[in-house]
């Protein structure tokens, strides 16, 4: 029952266009694997690899789609930050949440296609909680 409630609540969370970021007892650290990644122009994507931490206390899910985390890249721009995408997943695919431990790590990535300056958004919550929040990643650059 729990896990139904938090999948349907970081399905919800995915869905509004802004969360609070970070928590006072829930800690999400989100880094990417480097500043720059390199486009190959004859490539769709480049694969943003990053990986996520739980430095709180408490059990946190995320959502995902397959073995993938669920994140949104945006985009810098001159007027701030704006979603550049999201994540769509098909129905074949798992999207039961990832349940992350205090302390454990998961790794995952994101494809990132035009050239710019990012940041990752990913959606979590915890079990009993009525609200989801979100962690951003560094920023880095495609080019």
């Amino acid at each position: 029952m729990k896990r139904s409630i938090l999948a349907c609540a970081l399905l919800l969370a995915a869905a509004c266009d802004r969360l609070p970021t970070g928590g006072a007892s829930d800690a999400v650290s989100v880094g990417t694997h480097a500043a720059v990644y390199d486009r190959d122009p004859a490539g769709p994507a480049v694969l943003v690899r990053f990986t996520l931490r739980n430095d709180g206390p408490d059990v946190l899910g995320f959502g995902r789609c397959g073995q993938a985390v669920s994140a949104e890249v945006e985009r810098r721009t001159a007027d701030g930050w704006e979603q550049a995408s999201g994540t769509v997943c098909p129905a074949v695919l798992l999207m039961v949440p990832l349940e992350l431990p205090p302390g454990a790590d998961y790794e995952s990535g994101v494809p990132v296609a035009e050239p710019g300056r990012y940041r990752l958004r990913v959606t979590y919550g915890a079990p009993g909680r009525q609200h989801a929040r979100a962690a951003l990643s560094n920023e880095f650059v495609v080019r």
